[in-house]
């Protein structure tokens, strides 16, 4: 079984420079605050009005927090 870091999937968004553009802007039409930031010294998106951001730091909590499978 291979060591997972908790830290891992919030290193990995946190890097992530498409995420705005493939995945974000396409829904647009759901939030109109689509371009959201990351916070560095939070580990976090910046929660902004009408922003994706609250619902990606709960995904990334949930990613984070969960036993990934045995092989």
């Amino acid at each position: 079984m291979t060591d997972f870091s908790i830290d891992e999937p919030r290193t990995f968004f946190a890097q992530s420079e498409v995420l705005d553009y493939f995945v974000l802007r396409p829904l647009a039409h759901i939030r109109a605050n689509w371009d959201v930031r990351w916070d560095t010294s939070a580990g976090r998106y910046e929660p902004e009005e009408d922003s994706f951001a609250e619902h990606l730091n709960v995904l990334i909590d949930d990613i984070a927090t969960c036993e990934p499978p045995t092989a």
